[in-house]
């Protein structure tokens, strides 16, 4: 016979287990709820960012690629301060101080942000600057080279330094007295791509060839027409080179009224004001010949720029320097720099041997030397020369100063006399460079 205390114990396990059933499931469900709850926030969580990221997609400006004319022949004319200012998303500092946070100043010297520019290639004041002296000078010209670019969320991906220069030049116009070149603020005519795609494989296809050098330039222009196509190459880059010289040695970025960066247009209108240049050039390229009688000891720039100089030596500078052009010139010792420089070619068995011999003993010297050192040789054998002294030894001697540690240091700086200025400690003198075969390359 079964106890009532022993009936019931299987009663109790039972029941325990209900228990232990119901308190697992209450585990089971209250993990599950917490895994719901955490499942709950991070669905939470990525609806935020997914609207976050909503938030920072750019509005598409642009949608489509078009382009335009900004010219005074077309409808949309030609383009001005106020278009420039807009594509750049032109900003002056004000209350709000920008610190180094900033693209240029502007004319009155206010720092500028620029919103629509700020993915593009490090900004260059100089090529700025040279852009804006050609506004200002009115030698832009329309050549269908280089369009504004503008990318379809708005940012300006090509065209930055030509933006800034209309902006600077029409600020600059506004705050001269006279006008002596615009009559109204300055405008520029150029093509307005916008709408173009602004992922890097696009972007990084801008301007990636070589820039045209003057000597392209030259080369194109008729200056030599009559020479054969190696010729011309040669010939295009001694010009190039004697007007480098021929700008520093003239003392032009030192003038006030002068322009002051040279651009290639400045470069040929300043061909254009003294063609006897180009005979000069042709001059030493021929007495140079296939044996490099001249190269051998001097660039053949420098050589035509002394040249020139050497022939206007006469001149009065101040006449000149009111109106930079040949008309001004004396160029009576044409014909005695031409043979100066025929006699140079002789080599150290002619009468100007010691200059060569000088010359070599230059370029073999452990210590280098400076461009003054090789002009200023040249320039006491023609000034010994012209005056019918003997060029030896003591008339081109060079003077020197000594320090303690025997470094020697050039103490003059001799001159043609006439437009030669001289150069200064850091002047200018064009190397001898290798000629391509193809200018274009």
């Amino acid at each position: 016979m079964t106890t009532t205390a022993e009936a019931t114990k299987p009663t109790t396990k039972k029941v325990s287990a209900k228990k232990e059933t119901t308190k697992k499931k209450e585990a089971v469900s209250k993990t599950t709820k917490k895994k719901s709850v955490k499942e709950g926030t991070s669905s939470k969580s990525t609806k935020k960012t997914n609207k976050k990221k909503a938030s920072t997609k750019r509005e598409v400006i642009y949608p489509e690629v078009k382009v335009k004319l900004c010219s005074a022949s077309t409808k949309f004319g030609s383009m001005k301060v106020e278009l420039a200012k807009k594509l750049l998303g032109w900003e002056e500092e004000t209350d709000v101080q920008f610190g180094k946070d900033y693209l240029v100043k502007d004319h009155e010297g206010k720092k500028v942000r620029c919103h629509a520019n700020l993915n593009n290639r490090p900004f260059v004041k100089s090529n700025m600057e040279l852009l804006k002296q050609e506004i200002l000078r009115r030698r832009w010209q329309f050549n269908g080279d280089g369009p504004i670019t503008i990318g379809k969320y708005g940012t300006v991906l090509n065209g930055q330094h030509t933006l800034v220069a209309l902006v600077l030049a029409t600020q600059q116009w506004r705050a001269e007295e006279s006008h002596d070149v615009w009559d109204s603020e300055p405008t520029i005519d150029k093509l307005l791509v916008q709408g173009v795609e602004e992922d890097d494989a696009v972007i990084n296809t801008i301007d990636t060839a070589r820039p045209r050098s003057l000597a392209d330039v030259i080369y194109r222009s008729a200056y030599f027409a009559d020479f054969d196509q190696s010729d011309r190459i040669r010939l295009a880059k001694i010009a190039k080179d004697a007007i480098n010289l021929l700008w520093g040695r003239t003392g032009i970025s030192d003038d006030p009224f002068a322009p002051t960066r040279k651009t290639h247009s400045e470069a040929l209108d300043f061909l254009d004001r003294h063609p006897k240049i180009l005979d000069a050039v042709k001059h030493i390229y021929v007495e140079d010949g296939a044996e490099s009688l001249i190269s051998h000891y001097v660039s053949l720039g420098c050589a035509a720029g002394l040249l020139y100089l050497m022939a206007a030596s006469k001149s009065d500078s101040q006449t000149y320097r009111e109106d930079r052009s040949e008309d001004n010139l004396d160029m009576d010792l044409w014909d005695k720099a031409e043979d100066f420089w025929v006699l140079f070619a002789q080599g150290r068995q002619g009468v100007l041997g010691s200059i060569i011999t000088a010359l070599h003993r230059l370029q073999e010297s452990e210590d280098g030397f400076i461009p003054q050192e090789r002009q200023a040789i040249i320039i006491k054998g023609w000034l010994a020369h012209i005056e019918g002294k003997a060029v030896d030894g003591n008339a081109i001697r060079l003077k020197y100063e000594t320090d303690d540690d025997d470094c020697r240091t050039l103490m003059e700086s001799p001159t043609v006399g006439g437009i030669d200025v001289g150069l200064d400690f850091e002047g200018y003198e064009p190397e001898p460079t290798e000629d391509p075969e193809n200018p274009e390359e």
